[in-house]
């Protein structure tokens, strides 16, 4: 069965994945969105993490730079930590079944 995603979810899924990988590695240095991101890359439309890098920014969940080929590159802030959601929705097994919505 296909899960569907929007964008609400997509970046739901960001600040999961962002926060798993500072607690793993530690926090201050920032990470591809893209990276994070990969198993959801071909199945929702291009400009997301574009989208979800200036909605963090926006929402001032973190810092974000891009690099020189345009990559969001993320950090999150206490406030985007929290905004992450703590349940398993993050996991990687997501990709394997995705419909996106909108």
């Amino acid at each position: 069965m296909a899960r569907s995603v929007n964008f609400q979810t997509y970046m739901d899924i960001a600040l999961q994945r962002i926060k798993a990988a500072e607690d793993e590695s530690g926090r201050g240095p920032f990470y591809r969105l893209d990276e994070a991101m990969a198993d959801l890359k071909d199945e929702v439309p291009g400009l997301w993490p574009l989208y979800a890098a200036k909605m963090i920014e926006y929402r001032e969940w973190g810092r974000v730079f891009f690099s020189s080929a345009g990559t969001p590159i993320v950090s999150l802030s206490d406030k985007g930590r929290n905004a992450a959601p703590d349940d398993n929705k993050g996991d990687s097994g997501v990709a394997s079944s995705v419909v996106v919505e909108g």
